[in-house]
């Protein structure tokens, strides 16, 4: 008579995992095997199936990340170990700007921001920090400037770009005139400089140049004449 035996296997699988880093791509998103964790488990039967608690990752997963990893056999005998899985990011950001026109204020100076030369940057994690070279500007920087504009991610990724700014002044002299009475001389006429008429005229970047419409006076000028400053 044939007499039934019931085998069973009550014995857990031997699990030996390792750690692991990943990647993240341009849409900041990674997906990693669980076989990539195994390091040479075994089993007395097999090992029918190796699992993870987490298997994507994405941007908010950076760095270390500690994981549950299964090792099962045929009869479901099961055994679970932690590891790691280190999330990296190596993709620099997509640095876009635009050169840029600033205009001098009534003092002489103007401040940009790296908003200004940003034309849209974007990274697959988020960029953590813009910044510019140089934000101040006065009248010694007149005409064309090259500044470095830089953007940075979490995980230190940086791009940095060249960006012309060029300054302008727009404000023209604010005049200040004094009436001016002349005697003429022995020889019959009198020399008229800028500064005679000149009362305190100020610009925001100093001025350069004063000139007359007539400086020299002769007999032929007796009396009120009006002279263009």
């Amino acid at each position: 008579k044939d007499v039934v035996v019931t085998i069973l296997d009550t014995v857990s699988p031997i699990i030996k995992t390792q750690p692991i880093s990943v990647y993240l791509n341009q849409s900041g998103k990674a997906t990693i095997n669980p076989n990539s964790l195994n390091k040479s488990s075994s089993d007395n039967c097999g090992i029918q199936s190796f699992t993870a608690s987490q298997t994507t990752f994405d941007c908010s997963n950076l760095g270390s990340n500690s994981i549950n990893v299964t090792a099962s056999d045929a009869s479901a005998n099961k055994t679970t170990k932690k590891e790691v899985v280190n999330v990296q990011d190596t993709i620099k950001p997509n640095l876009r700007y635009k050169n840029i026109v600033i205009y001098l204020n009534s003092s002489g100076s103007v401040t940009i921001t790296p908003s200004d030369v940003d034309d849209g940057s974007n990274d697959n994690c988020g960029i953590t920090s813009y910044e510019v070279s140089q934000s101040s500007f006065d009248c010694n920087n007149m005409g064309t400037n090259f500044i470095d504009f830089s953007v940075q991610d979490a995980t230190r990724n940086k791009v940095t770009q060249s960006v012309r700014a060029t300054v302008r002044d727009t404000f023209a002299p604010v005049i200040k005139i004094k009436p001016v009475t002349l005697h003429l001389n022995q020889y019959g006429f009198a020399v008229l400089s800028p500064n005679d008429v000149d009362d305190g005229s100020v610009d925001n970047c100093s001025i350069s140049n004063r000139s007359l419409a007539q400086s020299v006076f002769t007999c032929g000028n007796i009396g009120t004449n009006n002279v263009g400053f």
